[in-house]
């Protein structure tokens, strides 16, 4: 039996997977050494970021340059390669890098979701471009409470004020297009995953009864609860990677997930389709950090 090699979602890399890099030529500028540190970099695994950055020199620490830079990896696996193999022995400008794992004084307790752009950067890398498909499965227009918004948006890990105050007057009734997407997976068949979107319609406030400004509006509420439910669904993946290099798909499905969004589905539509490998997690009450 083939051991797991590592686990990848689709949030945030954290310290674990990013690496901290130093001891520059002070005549390179910042867009330099970015450029340089995705080709060198890259070699190891998919990149999630990279951002330099600069401070004042100090003598006492004996860095070449006031400038640093952090890599972020998608993969622990491949941060920890980069690291080998990079630290003290590869060369920008006739100085050695200095290569460590980051080591931030405040470690987030939350994870994120990636932004959608690179949901489709990480699933393309490891399932291919014709890999992974999304069908829609119900688009509607309905009418949601704050509250209910203010889950969805939670969810999303979009930033959110006011939450809950207790002094907070009555939820009125917001008219929101409402998406339920389902992403499946040619060559695991019997694997997919459901994603919910919801998204506010905000009418043209200079002219609400223009035909055009109507059409536009819905449009833009469409495509955003689309991509809402896109995340949502990438969210519950996970890649699990053996050591002979294959991949297989698990499903985490949290147990709060969909409580603001039930959409009906034809009773026909997943017939043939069996849930397998769902993983549960137990509700947490705190809501997630917004995005920055």
């Amino acid at each position: 039996m083939e051991m797991v090699k590592e686990i990848v979602d689709f949030y945030q890399p954290d310290y674990t997977k990013t690496l901290f890099v130093s001891n520059f030529p002070s005549s390179l500028s910042s867009a330099n050494i970015q450029e340089r540190l995705e080709s060198i970099c890259s070699a190891f695994g998919l990149i999630c970021g990279i951002k330099c950055f600069e401070n004042e020199p100090s003598k006492d620490e004996g860095f070449a340059s006031a400038q640093y830079a952090f890599v972020q990896y998608y993969s622990k696996v491949a941060a920890i390669q980069a690291q080998k193999e990079l630290n003290g022995r590869w060369f920008i400008g006739f100085r050695a890098m200095k290569v460590n794992f980051a080591n931030p004084k405040n470690k987030q307790a939350f994870k994120m979701i990636l932004p959608l752009w690179k949901c489709y950067d990480l699933a393309n890398f490891y399932l291919g471009f014709n890999g992974w498909s999304v069908n829609i499965v119900s688009l509607r227009e309905v009418d949601q409470t704050e509250d209910s918004l203010q889950d969805q948006k939670s969810l999303q890990q979009l930033k959110i004020d006011n939450l809950n105050k207790p002094d907070e007057k009555p939820s009125k009734q917001i008219r929101c297009m409402q998406c339920r997407i389902r992403m499946a997976f040619p060559r695991y068949s019997d694997i997919y995953a459901i994603g919910d979107g919801l998204a506010e319609i905000v009418p043209n406030t200079n002219d609400p009864g223009n035909l055009s400004n109507i059409v536009n509006s819905r449009a833009k509420s469409t495509k955003l609860a689309y991509q809402r439910a896109c995340r949502d669904a990438y969210s519950q993946l996970l890649f699990v990677i053996l050591n002979n290099g294959k991949l297989y798909i698990e499903i985490f499905r949290q147990e709060s997930h969909n409580h603001f969004c039930e959409l009906p589905i034809a009773e026909d539509l997943f017939d043939n389709q069996v849930h397998v490998n769902v993983l549960k997690e137990e509700l947490q009450d705190e809501p997630e950090p917004a995005c920055d």
